[in-house]
């Protein structure tokens, strides 16, 4: 474990060292790098969590009801509906980049450009590649209430939305958030399809690192990866279990 965390802390060394080379550790130390990556280049941390969060956005609108058609209903073709979303999985990020680049190349109804000339192609390609996650959250949390909350909302007689709003929504919201904050935390991470789709002022985290690192600047690339780290780190204490509760009434 100790062993694994070692270029955790070289990267975090890198980012605030002052001239490190060729000693075991930094002579020097100064949090300029963070400054020039925070202050000066604002874009790629802006960028990415704008980007990040309107993926989340897609991702709940569009997984909690996959979600419930594939937990709560009858309806035919959940097995492919199913097996479609967990193939997403399966597409590696620089195949889907280039697949986007070359399928939404065509100019948009209206418009003189193709998809993929406009920034809103980097979130939803975000969402596409996360939606698994938010999905298998909900899915998850949903399979808990189905057929004992069914038989409950009919001994209440409560309809549909109602039962929804007031039964099945507040045992189902925390596997909507752990889905959802998943997806936020790789998105920010997400290298592969934004690196081919990424224009000029699109650029996120992962692109600031490359971009960075091949400029020589490995200081600013290291205080971005440092950031990326941070933010990983406090998304998980967020959304670890809080531990077992003992057994009680669900409703007083």
């Amino acid at each position: 474990m100790l062993l694994s965390f070692i270029p955790y802390a070289g990267v975090a060394l890198a980012a605030c060292s002052r001239g490190w080379s060729l000693t075991p550790l930094p002579l020097a130390y100064t949090l300029q790098h963070f400054e020039r990556v925070i202050v000066e280049t604002p874009k790629y941390i802006v960028n990415s969590f704008l980007y990040s969060g309107l993926a989340v956005v897609l991702c709940i609108a569009v997984g909690v009801p996959i979600a419930w058609i594939l937990g709560r209903s009858t309806m035919r073709g959940r097995g492919a509906l199913d097996s479609i979303n967990t193939l997403i999985l399966a597409v590696p990020g620089t195949a889907l980049g280039i697949a986007y680049i070359r399928a939404f190349h065509f100019d948009l109804p209206g418009f003189d450009r193709g998809l993929t000339s406009f920034w809103i192609v980097m979130p939803l390609i975000l969402a596409v590649r996360r939606l698994p996650y938010t999905v298998r959250g909900a899915f998850s949390s949903s399979s808990s209430c189905t057929a004992p909350w069914r038989r409950r909302r009919r001994a209440w007689g409560l309809r549909e939305a109602r039962a929804f709003r007031d039964v099945t929504l507040p045992l189902i919201w925390k596997g909507i958030v752990v889905g959802g904050l998943f997806s936020f935390m790789t998105s920010l991470q997400e290298a592969s399809a934004v690196l081919f789709l990424a224009l000029g002022g699109w650029e996120m985290i992962t692109n600031g690192i490359f971009a960075f690192y091949i400029a020589g600047s490995s200081s600013e690339a290291a205080a971005l990866g440092v950031i990326l780290i941070a933010v990983a780190a406090v998304e998980r204490r967020h959304h670890q279990p809080a531990g077992r509760r003992p057994h009680g009434r669900v409703f007083g």
